[in-house]
C-alpha cells in the first residue's frame, strides 16, 4: 500500500496563497490583532512611516486575528492547558499559565473555514482573487475598489 499525503487544509490554501502573492510582490500582512495594527505592520514593512494610514500606492493583501477568529472559529487550548488554566488557585498563577500559553503558542485554530474570511488588497484584485482561486479558495470581489475580497467556506456535496 502506498502513503498518501492528506489534503490541503482551508489554511494551508492561504497560506500558499499569500506566499505566491508574496512572489509576485504583493506586501501582506497575516494575522495580527486587527486591520490598522495590520496596515500599520505593511507600512513599516514598506520603509514608511507606521501608520495604517501609509499604505496607499503600495500592492498589498492582509487579513487580521478576528478575521481568522470569525472565518475558522476562535483558537482555543488542547483540554489538558484548558485544566491547568481552571485550576489556577490565584490570579497571578492564572495571569502566568496564560502567558505560558501564549510564549509556547499552544492556542489551537481550526484549519476549515467555517465562514467568511474578508481580505483587505490594494493592487489588482482580479490578479488577487486568481491568485487565491488558483489555491482552491471561493473567493470573491463585488467590483467595488471599498470592499475586502470575500473568501467563503466551500460547500461540499
Amino acid at each position: 500500500m502506498g502513503s498518501h499525503q492528506p489534503l490541503p487544509t482551508d489554511l494551508d490554501r492561504l497560506q500558499s496563497a499569500f506566499a505566491e502573492l508574496r512572489q509576485r510582490g504583493y506586501l501582506t500582512a497575516e494575522g495580527g490583532c486587527c486591520q490598522n495594527c495590520a496596515l500599520a505592520d505593511i507600512a513599516e514593512k514598506a520603509g514608511r512611516p507606521r501608520g495604517h494610514q501609509n499604505v496607499e500606492g503600495l500592492r498589498l493583501t492582509q487579513y487580521d486575528d478576528q478575521g481568522l477568529d470569525a472565518a475558522f472559529g476562535e483558537r482555543y487550548l488542547p483540554d489538558d492547558w484548558k485544566a491547568r488554566l481552571e485550576a489556577a488557585d490565584t490570579d497571578e498563577e492564572e495571569d502566568r499559565l496564560f502567558k505560558e500559553t501564549m510564549d509556547r503558542d499552544l492556542w489551537i485554530r481550526s484549519t476549515q473555514l467555517v465562514g467568511a474570511l474578508w481580505v483587505t488588497w490594494r493592487g489588482s484584485s482580479d490578479e488577487i482573487v486568481a491568485v487565491l482561486r488558483s489555491h482552491g479558495l471561493d473567493a470573491h470581489w463585488y467590483d467595488d475598489f471599498g470592499t475586502a475580497i470575500k473568501i467563503l467556506p466551500r460547500v461540499t456535496p
